[in-house]
């Protein structure tokens, strides 16, 4: 486990990241040619599951993350719409919203 300090670091350098970043695509939308697909893929999400827990509990993040994993990890193609889903179906209709909104969004968070 990475150290408080170590944490704060690549949050912020995420954070970073993602506010210089000048995509129009949001997270759902990012191509896989996309010069910006990394700071949409993997820093916005990173932020977005960041603020998730801060929103939602850790507990209940954790519950809904272990049973997505385990729906889909033997190669099952999980797409937006399946996610959001899934979202909603463990955490709720808010929950749902926030994701939804976090995956479309244009700008940086």
């Amino acid at each position: 486990m990475l150290a408080r300090q170590d944490r704060r670091r690549l949050t912020g350098e995420c954070r970073q990241h993602a506010s210089k970043s000048q995509t129009s695509a949001a997270i759902a939308e990012t191509e896989s040619s996309s010069p910006d697909r990394y700071v949409n893929r993997y820093e916005k999400t990173t932020l977005m599951f960041l603020d998730a827990q801060r929103r939602f509990g850790q507990e209940r993040l954790d519950d809904f993350l272990k049973s997505l994993h385990s729906r889909y990890a033997g190669g099952h193609k999980l797409t937006t719409a399946l996610f959001l889903q899934e979202v909603e179906s463990h955490m709720g209709e808010k929950a749902r919203g926030f994701f939804q909104e976090a995956v479309y969004r244009k700008h940086s968070p």
